[in-house]
């Protein structure tokens, strides 16, 4: 209908109280921008919003991906903007597989502005991910008569804990947040930086997990053309127990960073105490260098003395 706007996209929104269990692969995705009319007053409608709300616990058996609608063209009026898409999680979400967040591309651009592309954001408790955990934010459209297309959408993640054995971090045109309360550091993990600034990324802090890693690993390498301020975080670090006492000589490359940035964000301790099990405790010294922060040991293992006292029944 001419001079008339295109029609929002209907809208799901799912809410579980309880438990959410999915044995294969889950995906979310926002509806697509309508395309704006050849005339005045003929914006394309909005694409449709996706919503999951879980009050328990998420747990997937495959991949799980978010993504946001794209913004649709504008040509002689603008382009509806695309759907947004979250999840939110009460309790812990796990995956086996991997998990991509990605905001949705925006419209191009004819004579006039194509629509935003939607957003892709996950909140939860606590997030651990088998494989790959990817955030991606969306890419600007193209414009033809005019400079730019619509602008890309956001891609969030929100969680009080996290663990991935390789994260990627890659920022479009659109906005990028990855914040983590306590990040969960095995040997070997990675996390890929691309076109990010300091603002991106926050994390509050590094829990390095020495369990199985061996004498002279890397725990986190960091690579890439972003940037981190990783020195921001705050660092701990300990193992699980029952395994064997640390040797003399025990050390640790806590982090690598081989991005295009230097370490930034502050200076890293001096010494950290890390604890196995309940009853251990070492001491190390840390080093840091232009790209890595080094830990070896300087002592122990000591009884814990909380451990001895209970022990000994005292309180």
């Amino acid at each position: 209908v001419l001079n008339t706007p295109g029609g929002a996209g209907g809208s799901v929104s799912l809410s579980v109280g309880g438990v959410f269990s999915s044995q294969g692969n889950v995906s979310l995705t926002g509806g697509y921008g309508g395309l704006g009319g050849g005339f005045m007053n003929s914006p394309g409608g909005a694409g449709g919003t996706v919503s999951l709300s879980v009050g328990g616990d998420f747990s997937s058996q495959g991949n799980v991906s978010l993504t946001g609608g794209n913004g649709g063209v504008g040509i002689g009026s603008p382009g509806g903007a695309g759907g947004d898409v979250s999840l939110s999680v009460g309790g812990d979400f796990s995956s086996q597989g991997n998990v991509s967040l990605i905001g949705g591309r925006g419209g191009d651009s004819n004579n006039i502005l194509g629509g935003a592309g939607g957003n892709a954001v996950l909140r939860a408790a606590s997030v651990t991910v088998g494989g790959t955990l990817s955030l991606t934010s969306g890419a600007e459209g193209f414009g033809m008569h005019i400079p730019d297309g619509g602008a890309g959408g956001a891609a969030r993640l929100e969680a009080g804990s996290l663990y991935a054995p390789a994260i990627a971090l890659t920022k479009e045109d659109g906005d990028l947040r990855f914040s983590v309360g306590t990040l969960r550091v095995k040997q070997g993990t990675t996390l890929a930086v691309t076109n990010t600034s300091a603002a991106d990324i926050a994390i509050k802090t590094l829990a390095f997990d020495l369990t199985g890693a061996r004498s002279g690993a890397t725990m986190l390498d960091i690579s890439g053309n972003g940037r981190v301020d990783i020195l921001s975080s705050g660092m701990r670090m300990g193992l699980a127990g029952g395994g064997s006492a640390l040797p003399t000589g025990y050390n640790v490359i806590l982090i690598n960073d081989q991005s295009t940035q230097p370490l930034s964000g502050g200076t890293a301790p001096a010494a950290l105490r890390a604890q196995q099990g309940v009853s251990l405790l070492y001491d190390f010294a840390l080093t840091q260098g232009f790209d890595t922060v080094t830990a070896t040991l300087s002592g122990g293992p000591y009884v814990n003395p909380q451990t001895k006292a209970l022990a000994e029944g005292r309180v």
